[in-house]
């Protein structure tokens, strides 16, 4: 009967490890066709934020990123980047913070 167990654990962690690994390859092949080849004259919008809290609930931490940029050429893109920040953990109170940055890139 230990035996019996045994083969049934070993079986489990193997069709665990199998599921993890398909989901990984098949993310990146879901991932793969995102990938785009920008012109003159288009723009670009990226948006991406996070946000955690505390083990009891009573603390976040958050972050908020954005960047707009236009395609001068194929391979020239101008813009602006904001980032908003905010944390109320291990902190005085509460703690914001943003950023404002014009790049170029080539």
């Amino acid at each position: 009967m230990l035996q019996s167990f045994r083969n049934f654990f070993s079986l489990k962690r193997t069709s665990s490890t199998v599921a993890a690994l398909a989901a990984i390859v098949g993310l990146g092949i879901a991932a793969s066709p995102a990938q785009a080849e920008f012109e003159q004259g288009e723009w670009e919008l990226r948006l991406s934020g996070f946000a955690e809290n505390d083990v009891n609930f009573d603390g976040v931490q958050g972050n908020i990123n954005g960047a707009l940029g236009y395609f001068f050429s194929d391979q020239f893109e101008g813009g602006v980047r904001q980032n908003f920040a905010y944390t109320d953990i291990g902190v005085p109170g509460h703690f914001l913070s943003g950023q404002t940055t014009l790049f170029v890139n080539y």
